[in-house]
């Protein structure tokens, strides 16, 4: 149906004959004029009749605003709620105390570490005294459900987590319900060199913005490995979703197709944009299949599988996203705080620890997922065995870290059978990937890894692609570590 815009015309009249005269004429619909009189025509009665009626309309309108008020109330009170949950139940705010610290104590440290704390209802307090802000800082209606952007502030108002959550109105309340596809928007497509996204309209901003970089970070870590970097006629599929769930997804192992989280969906920091979340969920996924690809390419066998860890880990902390911050802190504390530690020490964590694993359990259940030696539980549920592996001298030479095992062969990380290897190795060869990439240079790293085949221990393999011996290749790594990151090794 076309919808046309009236035509509107204006006259001014300067007595009562001229108004007489001008509410006598017919309408544009020939209508006699009488029928528009009782509205036109100047009178007290008139004038009181018709502004009773506007302000029944802005009681009406007012009513309206009260009822939104009244929902946004209750939406409000549900999120703070729910807020007060997560908090409660987020596993690495309490991982650094232990049985006999009373729950206060890492209330405590909840506050001190995001600052939450609020004006929230006695109800959801309970016993603790523990408060959670939140703000509802947009919602869409959509009859009986509601997408809403919640933001968590500190006691001063300063926001610092956002999430969007969807809600469903029961008879009673407002109750969060699992994200209808429908409230996201229609499904479109985007096509680069390497992918085809596709994703629900509310994300194509983001998409948008991120797409350009993924194709650059693409192409750079396949060069890193040696892999074509011209685009192929099959594109790999990869699928922005509203219904998958943050730090549970795209872990196969080497995924022939991608899927992630909608980066609305992450409960993050409010630093982070949604460019910056979804370009790291992207990453990681794609540095899986770009392994197995180099598996592939290079004919690999599982021998130098714990290599090929590092590589990825070099990878993170190489692609300039949200987790390659954390290299410094996970290189010091392997090489640094634990030798340092108390052998009566349960356990060394490293430092702003409940910072980094907020951090990583962002886009992965823990990060080990990636070889970083930590799980971020409780020390009680055994975040790794501390007690053993600190007896182990931190690895800096290459025997540390791991000779092949020929295919077929059982070895246990710390059984009877073979060497008993340091938990932080996947950070050692990373740490060692960056030595010699900086020394020798990018193009060095292919040239390694088709080595990998060849060759069967360090004393063939860093002869043949870095021109130099197995012993001066180490002292560089050591001399390297002892420069960038103040570490200084013992001779061997």
């Amino acid at each position: 149906m076309i919808k046309q815009s009236p035509v509107i015309e204006w006259h001014i009249a300067e007595n009562d004959e001229e108004w007489a005269r001008l509410c006598a004429r017919p309408g544009p619909d020939n209508a006699p004029a009488v029928q528009r009189d009782w509205f036109f025509k100047p009178s007290l009665g008139r004038m009181i009749v018709i502004l009773v009626l506007i302000g029944a309309g802005g009681w009406l309108w007012h009513k309206d605003q009260r009822a939104l008020q009244t929902i946004e109330m209750e939406l409000n009170a549900t999120a703070q709620g729910e807020s007060l949950a997560v908090a409660l139940d987020q596993p690495q705010l309490t991982a650094s105390l232990t049985d006999d610290q009373a729950p206060k104590a890492w209330q405590d440290q909840f506050v001190h570490e995001y600052g939450v704390l609020s004006s929230a209802t006695a109800e959801a307090e309970g016993e603790l005294g523990l408060k959670v802000d939140i703000l509802l800082q947009s919602v869409d209606f959509h009859y009986d459900q509601a997408v809403a952007t919640v933001i968590l502030r500190t006691k001063a108002g300063e926001p610092t987590h956002r999430q969007t959550r969807f809600y469903r109105r029961t008879a009673i309340d407002w109750v969060r319900t699992a994200p209808d596809l429908e409230l996201w928007g229609v499904e479109e497509q985007l096509e680069t060199a390497f992918f085809v996204f596709t994703y629900r309209a509310t994300d194509a901003a983001a998409v948008a913005a991120v797409a350009p970089q993924v194709d650059a970070l693409y192409t750079t870590m396949r060069r890193n490995l040696g892999l074509s970097t011209a685009p192929g006629t099959e594109k790999l599929p990869i699928t922005i979703s509203v219904t998958d769930v943050p730090a549970n997804s795209g872990y196969l192992s080497y995924p022939m197709a991608i899927s992630v989280p909608s980066p609305a969906l992450y409960l993050a920091p409010v630093e982070l944009s949604e460019k910056e979340i979804l370009a790291q969920s992207l990453a990681l996924p794609l540095l899986n299949h770009l392994i197995g690809q180099t598996i592939e390419h290079y004919k690999l066998d599982s021998s130098w599988q714990p290599l090929l860890y590092g590589v990825r880990l070099w990878q993170v902390w190489e692609s300039d996203l949200p987790l390659a911050a954390w290299r410094p802190t996970v290189v010091q504390w392997i090489y640094q705080d634990l030798p340092l530690a108390d052998q009566q020490q349960t356990s060394v964590l490293p430092k702003q620890y409940t910072e980094l694993c907020a951090a990583h359990t962002l886009w992965m259940p823990a990060p080990v997922q990636i070889q970083i030696p930590l799980w971020c539980q409780p020390l009680e549920s055994g975040d790794w065995y501390a007690e053993q592996w600190k007896l182990l001298a931190p690895p800096v030479h290459l025997v540390d870290l791991g000779l092949p095992v020929p295919t077929g062969d059982v070895v246990y990380q710390n059984g009877p059978i073979g060497p008993s290897y340091h938990p932080g190795r996947t950070v050692a060869m990373a740490t060692m990937l960056e030595y010699s990439v900086m020394t020798y240079g990018h193009e060095r790293l292919p040239d390694l890894l088709a080595g990998l085949g060849q060759y069967k221990s360090w004393e063939t393999l860093i002869p043949a692609t870095f021109g130099v011996s197995a012993a001066e290749f180490e002292a560089g790594w050591q001399a390297y570590l002892a420069t960038h990151y103040g570490i200084v090794t013992a001779p061997q």
